[in-house]
């Protein structure tokens, strides 16, 4: 999880500091896929065993595994290529 979006007021919160993993990818020479939110309906959907990309799929949380999946997808495709 990367920040936490309050569900009241839609406010992002970066309880865990901001831009640590992308940095440490950097340093690693390995991609950063994305940032994921701590988030109540997450949790929710996870604990009923729906993932979130079901139970919810116009919500901004599937956006963000969804682009994770699409930068994965196009990883994937590339090296398929050489």
């Amino acid at each position: 999880m990367s920040y936490f979006l309050c569900p009241s007021c839609g406010t992002r919160s970066d309880i865990f500091g901001h831009g640590g993993a992308r940095q440490v990818a950097d340093k690693l020479a390995v991609d950063f896929l994305g940032e994921i939110p701590l988030h109540m309906d997450i949790r929710t959907t996870s604990d009923n065993g729906t993932p979130i990309v079901t139970a919810q799929p116009e919500s901004p949380h599937t956006e963000a595994y969804i682009g994770i999946a699409r930068k994965i997808m196009a990883k994937l495709q590339h090296s398929r290529a050489e």
